[in-house]
């Protein structure tokens, strides 16, 4: 029954949520990720010396920040205490090969929501592109589950007829530019590198290449109406007004949900130190367009170090890099790439701050330590 757990979790969190709550999307998913972490813990604990120390040590950092800076009440602490206790879990539980299909399925229905929410079926009231969000709560979300997923099932749907292939595949890129996510291109292109890169595919490297310009062209086409250089002027404008602020506690970090708390502060300084108090001045700056409220850095690195302090980042990091190595040397490097799609996403974007992405993180950590010969499940 355990070896169920890590698809049926990764499933639930993409599908579940509650539209009669205020958090309609990330709540259910949180309740999702509690309820299978404390059905897994008498595993879990039975195995105590299996546990990997540097989530545990992410938590620990978390923790102490949110201590320190009495913020147990964001939003945010819930989700990055349980997806890092998701990858410690599922690190020791292992993921079998014969339950990808749950993950792959419910995939494919996100997919196919957002398609018809493009054709404005069951768009929720939404509209425009928002409309496109299916049961994630917004198309980047979407986006930000959907790539690195699209990447692990291309690495095991091998033994799926030809036509099953095309067709879920087709399903899946339709779908990403229909969201029209500006850091999808930039994520998959990392993975495809990393893909590229390694031995293993240099008998397919030309089919790979032609794969991923096909991608590449399909996901241009649907980022033709976003203006591309006022998002990454947009990008640009928010770290700079967070980055003087890295060191204001070097220790512990400022605490969960940080950015949203000091933002009307950190912004107001940024201003004074360009205009002073010339109200002219501040007309004529090209960034006025980007001001006002934020709840996120848009790079979940920046905005970790920024709540927890540099020891939460550099566990987290050297976690991560220990399972892309271990992918690396395995014969079957997807699920490496599937780590790259997403923290290189990570650098213009907040998933760790969504239980859904990590429920596919945690997913992608455990496959890719199985790559490198660790069982395979409980």
């Amino acid at each position: 029954m355990t070896a169920l757990a890590p698809a049926v979790i990764t499933a639930l969190t993409l599908l579940v949520f509650a539209p009669p709550l205020t958090s309609a999307f990330h709540t259910p998913k949180q309740l999702v990720l509690a309820a299978g972490l404390a059905a897994l813990s008498p595993l879990v604990a039975s195995r105590w010396r299996q546990v990997p120390l540097l989530p545990l040590v992410f938590i620990a950092a978390v923790s102490a920040s949110a201590s320190w800076n009495d913020a147990w009440g964001a939003p945010t602490t819930p989700t990055l205490v349980l997806g890092a206790l998701t990858v410690a879990a599922w690190h020791v539980v292992g993921v079998a090969e014969r339950t990808w299909w749950m993950v792959g399925a419910a995939l494919l229905v996100v997919c196919a929501v957002v398609v018809l929410q493009a054709g404005g079926v069951a768009t929720f009231g939404a509209t425009g592109r928002m409309a496109r969000s299916a049961t994630l709560g917004n198309p980047d979300f979407v986006a930000s589950v959907a790539a690195p997923l699209a990447v692990l099932w291309l690495g095991r749907a091998r033994t799926t007829s030809w036509k099953v292939r095309l067709a879920a595949g087709a399903l899946v890129v339709l779908a990403l530019a229909f969201t029209q996510s500006l850091a999808t291109v930039a994520s998959l292109a990392a993975g495809a590198s990393f893909l590229l890169a390694h031995p293993s595919t240099r008998g397919v490297r030309r089919w790979l290449v032609v794969g991923a310009v096909v991608v590449g062209v399909v996901l241009a086409v649907g980022l033709a109406r976003r203006d591309v250089s006022t998002s990454l002027r947009g990008r640009w404008y928010l770290t700079s007004v967070i980055a003087p602020h890295l060191l204001d506690s070097p220790l512990v970090g400022l605490g969960p949900g940080a950015v949203e708390l000091h933002w009307p502060r950190w912004e107001l300084e940024w201003w004074t130190r360009r205009c002073g108090e010339d109200a002219d001045c501040v007309a004529r700056q090209p960034e006025l367009e980007f001001t006002g409220l934020e709840a996120h850095a848009h790079d979940d690195w920046l905005e970790l170090w920024l709540e927890a302090g540099p020891l939460a980042v550099l566990a987290l990091l050297t976690f991560l890099a220990t399972r892309l190595r271990e992918s690396w040397r395995s014969a079957s490097p997807f699920a490496g790439a599937a780590l790259v799609v997403l923290t290189t996403r990570a650098l213009v974007d907040f998933p760790l701050h969504r239980p859904a992405d990590w429920a596919v993180l945690a997913l992608t950590c455990a496959l890719a330590r199985r790559g490198s010969g660790a069982p395979r499940a409980s």
